[in-house]
């Protein structure tokens, strides 16, 4: 009997959390038969950093006797040059990892609560890492502390647990399924921070086509961090310049360093926005003609629909498709997602329902 269903996408940039809840009891009965119904979400950056001086406007984690912050509580003490390495490769251990998880139950699950957690995973080393915590805290009782810093409270809350893993593959074909009934086959490509994924799904089969490379939205970032390195901006707010680019804006607010003086004011990013979004348009469209020609030569037919998805999808989305249209690749039916940060979450829970 698990009271919440927690959906979990710890990407390499955001994690991201769905929730579901029991539907509450009117008239009694056993809670088993109340169906779920949705209870919230939210995503917050893959960011794990051991404390320094507390701070009274952050919530503190504890770790092996230690005090950690966890997703944008890090970035008041982390420098820019920390945070843009931290979401750098793979490095998800399995202390990180169960520090993220521990956000997260603190952010959703209610004192004495039962949880079912799903966690989203795309390669073998995240199911090893989340393996290993399942298996830690199967169907126990778990004491969380938690660290308050503006009254210098310490707060506990205990939680039975039960974690499971399901594949990205099946989590996005369950997202087709959801929200594109009667699709035959389709190209999926999913644009992250540092990794781009493709799938190939098959309506019937699920997917026949799985591919990783390492390309991905990170490059916007270094080039725009590296420009106002070279015009003397010292702006140290990556995760705000991030959002600004994520929602097209083509003027930022940045700070410039005059004599001690920080002043801030708007920076024009279009040229280099511009230049990036089609110097990586070659890689993109590089290797997703590469996946079609591959899935090509198995099956002698090209997928029926082009979905576009990931943290990169609203930047790049529209000209890969041009460019694979232009290339002679045609689709009956193409999807751009503009809101793209729930597709993956979105698709679990249709899965595991």
């Amino acid at each position: 009997m698990y009271v919440k269903k927690i959906l979990v996408d710890a990407g390499c940039f955001y994690t991201k959390v769905y929730v579901m809840r029991r539907a509450s009891e009117n008239g009694g009965g056993d809670r088993d038969d109340q169906p779920y119904q949705f209870y919230g979400r939210g995503f917050f950056p893959t960011l794990v950093s051991r404390a320094g001086d507390i701070d009274k406007d952050r919530m503190y984690y504890e770790h092996e006797g230690d005090l950690y912050t966890v997703g944008y509580d890090c970035s008041s003490s982390l420098r820019l040059e920390q945070i843009m390495s931290a979401f750098d490769g793979e490095g998800l251990g399995a202390g990180r990892a169960l520090l993220i998880l521990k956000k997260i139950i603190f952010d959703y699950a209610d004192n004495n609560d039962d949880l079912e957690i799903s966690v989203v995973v795309d390669n073998y080393h995240r199911a090893q890492v989340f393996k290993e915590i399942g298996a830690a805290l199967i169907n126990k009782k778990v004491d969380i502390s938690a660290f308050r810093g503006y009254d210098k409270r310490r707060l506990r809350k205990e939680a039975t647990i039960r974690l499971s893993l399901l594949p990205s593959g099946d989590a996005v074909a369950g997202f087709l399924e959801k929200n594109i009934r009667d699709f035959t086959t389709a190209l999926v490509v999913d644009v992250g921070y540092n990794k781009t994924k493709l799938y190939v799904v098959d309506g019937d089969k699920g997917v026949e086509l799985f591919q990783t490379v390492d390309c991905g939205v990170s490059f916007y970032y270094e080039k725009i961090v590296r420009l106002f390195a070279e015009e003397n901006i010292a702006d140290n707010h990556f995760l705000w310049l991030v959002k600004q680019i994520e929602l097209g804006c083509e003027n930022v607010e940045v700070r410039r360093d005059n004599e001690g003086d920080m002043a801030g004011y708007l920076y024009d990013i279009s040229l280099v926005m511009e230049n990036v979004r089609w110097d990586l348009n070659k890689e993109f469209t590089r290797f997703t003609t590469d996946t079609l020609t591959s899935y090509y030569t198995n099956r002698v037919e090209w997928p029926a629909m082009l979905l576009v998805t990931g943290g990169g999808a609203s930047l790049n989305g529209d000209i890969l498709r041009l460019s694979l249209e232009e290339g002679g690749y045609r689709f009956y039916d193409v999807h751009i997602e503009k809101q793209p940060i729930y597709t993956v979450l979105e698709g679990a829970d249709y899965m595991l329902s």
